[in-house]
């Protein structure tokens, strides 16, 4: 018998043979279409059914009975973003106001708003899963491009300074994809007078070469010690 695992709850799959699986699949709710039935036998939880749907925009989705059988649930998600686009075109935040929507920096945004709202979004667990979003502004492509234009180029990716904090204009930057690799291997962050940021952001704010910094840490020197302009003794 197949199971699955979904936000925390196991499923087992109904059998092809059973009606509550033959009489369902394939049924439609707005943009899901039913693929396969499952029944909820997570321990201390009541045994419900729940169906595999795969969403016009390709995303799939395990959606409670009731939401397919009343069709209050219409998408994987993908219909809010729709909605709001209607929304932006109808206050002049359209594609033809921009242009953009086929570049790679209109494909920039649009990766952040998914890891960020979109459950079914492959990195959500690292951005959205744990509390991290954007600035409401940035739901409009414009205004990210107002903000963030400035410093892009093709062979940069988006990166936030701290990378606990929401992506916003103060805390994001372009870096060539290769800083980002080393950064990622070797990103070190520092604690210092209520605020954490990475090593070498302490050492561009406060004008101390990073290599410096970082041999003096590797002396046992304290952080506030290792961030002071001038030598301790």
């Amino acid at each position: 018998m197949t199971m699955i695992n979904y936000n925390e709850d196991v499923f087992e799959k109904i059998p092809n043979d059973k009606p509550g699986y033959f009489n369902w699949v394939g049924k439609k709710s707005h943009y899901l279409t039913v693929k396969d039935a499952y029944l909820r036998i997570t321990e201390g939880k009541p045994r419900q059914r729940y169906f595999l749907c795969v969403c016009e925009c390709g995303n799939t989705k395990l959606v409670h009975g009731d939401g397919i059988r009343k069709k209050r649930i219409k998408s994987c998600g993908c219909w809010k973003s729709i909605v709001d686009a209607k929304k932006a075109k109808s206050m002049g935040d359209s594609n033809s106001k921009h242009g953009l929507s086929k570049t790679r920096l209109y494909k920039i945004w649009g990766s952040i708003i998914s890891r960020c709202d979109n459950p079914n979004a492959h990195d959500y667990k690292n951005y959205g899963a744990r509390g991290i979003s954007y600035d409401p502004r940035w739901k409009s492509f414009s205004l990210f491009y107002e903000d963030m234009r400035e410093g892009y180029a093709e062979n940069m990716t988006i990166e936030r300074r701290d990378v606990n904090g929401n992506y916003n204009k103060e805390n994001c930057e372009w870096v060539t994809m290769e800083e980002q690799q080393a950064n990622k291997r070797n990103t070190v962050y520092l604690e210092y007078r209520g605020k954490k940021k990475r090593l070498v952001d302490w050492a561009k704010d406060l004008g101390i070469p990073s290599g410096t910094i970082r041999s003096r840490l590797k002396m046992g020197w304290s952080i506030e010690d290792a961030l002071c302009k001038k030598k301790q003794r």
